[in-house]
């Protein structure tokens, strides 16, 4: 949908979609971009800049503005989106990667959370997000998230990886409790996090519908639709039988490690399959017996030492942390992260058998390579572990004189800095915070804190926002015809208008009515 054949009210609403995206993905301290851009499944929109990563707004807001015309359905996108420090419906032993981790295979992504958003726009629903934390030690490559949904007091617990159904809390079994809490209160919301997967649908307490992908897209959002829609009462409480517990047979350590070895199990991945068929213990059931010494000698394969891991690794020609974890798969070698636990564990130099780089030699080698900026550094240092990728390591270096000097630029001072920043045509803070990486320049701390700063108005050679009295304000928005908040709103970034919060804060302020002399 090209820029000519949008109505005005298709680009207000364009704009209004773009400044709601633009919310969800900016300013989120610890919450990784990538993250929020799966959960709305918009990865496509993702590119990879010099410095970083950007997201095409305007793209992904035309994508969702033609779906709104084509289905007549307003986009309803999450109100919020909060990381918790923690990992939400943890692993249960079979999804643990212990030890090697062999065997994986990378498994399908079924956009569930963008179904489900769908499902919640056409139900006029709001809803929240809460994401959490995902351990490197786990099978999974996507983490759980939790649509907390205040107007029918539910949670869905959804996972975008194959093989995760989804999770949809409907309330207590004891129906007084949901009048007393509901399901969408903080402890509560913790409490139901914090169980593996086999615990929700075993917990006595909550009614869980447990709804698997049935492989089509259409069906699955009927059955989500359903679940959202359907009402909890004290009288079909009722109709829910308290889940039923399997009895399990006791397994003796000695008589599960024979069972195991006898069907030929030989990694923990394929435990991790096989364990519920067979009705063997969970893992961290087998990790807790006393016989336990570790998925090696469980399964009767040889224990790697760090000794044999070590040359192993460098007879195959691993140069990097990255490549090794690259192969470990493959390979069947620990995760960085167990690896990194053994006794022996000294530095990746040492356990790759490469000598250590002197500052020169670094310095001279990032020269030879053209590198002009820490991003960029970075980036290569990721796959060359002689290089530190650590600027405070760098900086720790006896040696070292400064980025500008390490990385061979021109020592940059205000005044140049000042004249490059306009030759390229930056008008905002926001617009320098986004071209200083990928041009070499100080970051915006470093730059208000040089002593020639005196405002960003100068160090742009823009003309300072007029100090607007309300009463001029409101003469000059009645005289372009402005008649709603929205189109004060719209037009605010090219009148120099204050912005709608500090407007309200006026001590002269009365309310829009009488701002904008419409009648009450």
């Amino acid at each position: 949908m090209s820029e000519q054949e949008l109505s005005r009210e298709q680009i207000d609403r364009r704009q209004e979609l773009e400044k709601k995206i633009f919310q969800l993905l900016s300013n989120r301290p610890g919450l990784r971009l990538q993250e929020l851009v799966e959960i709305l499944d918009a990865e496509e929109f993702l590119v990879h800049v010099k410095g970083g990563l950007q997201f095409k707004f305007k793209e992904y807001s035309n994508l969702l503005l033609e779906k709104e015309e084509k289905t007549g359905v307003k986009n309803i996108l999450p109100t919020d989106v909060i990381e918790v420090d923690k990992v939400i419906i943890p692993s249960r032993g079979g999804e643990i990667l212990a030890g090697s981790g062999e065997g994986l295979e990378e498994k399908k992504i079924i956009p569930r959370t963008r179904y489900l958003m769908e499902v919640l726009s056409e139900l006029g629903l709001e809803y929240k997000v809460e994401t959490g934390k995902l351990d490197e030690n786990m099978f999974r490559s996507r983490g759980y998230q939790i649509f907390v949904i205040p107007e029918k007091k539910k949670l869905i617990f959804v996972n975008n990886e194959e093989g995760h159904a989804t999770r949809i809390v409907h309330g207590f079994r004891d129906f007084d409790q949901n009048d007393k809490f509901g399901v969408i209160e903080k402890d509560i919301i913790d409490y139901l996090s914090d169980l593996n997967v086999d615990e929700l649908d075993l917990d006595e307490s909550i009614i869980v519908k447990k709804i698997n992908y049935p492989g089509n897209e259409e069906e699955y959002k009927q059955k989500m639709k359903e679940a959202v829609l359907f009402v909890l009462t004290k009288k079909n409480t009722e109709m829910f039988d308290p889940k039923e517990k399997k009895e399990r047979k006791v397994w003796k350590y000695e008589e599960l490690k024979e069972v195991v070895k006898k069907i030929g199990i030989t990694t923990s991945h394929q435990y991790a399959n096989k364990y519920s068929l067979y009705g063997w213990p969970f893992y961290q059931t087998i990790q807790k017996m006393p016989e336990w010494e570790g998925w090696d000698e469980f399964l009767g394969r040889e224990i790697m030492t760090y000794d044999k891991l070590k040359d192993a690794v460098q007879d195959v020609g691993i140069t990097s942390p990255l490549d090794y974890r690259n192969n470990v798969k493959e390979k069947g070698w620990p995760t960085p992260q167990t690896l990194k636990k053994m006794p022996e564990w000294k530095s990746w130099n040492e356990f790759l058998g490469i000598k250590e780089i002197t500052y020169q030699d670094l310095k001279k080698s990032v020269h030879q390579a053209g590198i002009k900026s820490y991003d960029e550094y970075r980036e290569v240092a990721r796959l060359n572990s002689k290089w530190p990728s650590s600027a405070v390591t760098l900086r720790k270096m006896p040696e070292w004189e400064g980025w500008d000097k390490f990385l061979g630029r021109e020592i940059m001072t205000y005044d140049k800095l000042k004249d490059a920043v306009k030759d390229v045509g930056i008008t905002s803070s926001l617009d320098y915070r986004n071209n200083a990486p990928k041009n070499g320049w100080p970051s915006n701390q470093t730059l208000t804190t040089m002593p020639e700063w005196e405002g960003w108005d100068k160090f742009l050679d823009r003309e300072p926002k007029k100090e607007w009295t309300y009463e001029e304000l409101k003469l000059a928005i009645r005289k372009v015809g402005v008649k709603s908040s929205k189109k004060y709103q719209n037009m605010t970034p090219s009148k120099g208008w204050p912005a709608v919060d500090t407007l309200r804060n006026l001590p002269e302020w009365e309310g829009w009515d009488e701002f904008l002399g419409r009648k009450k």
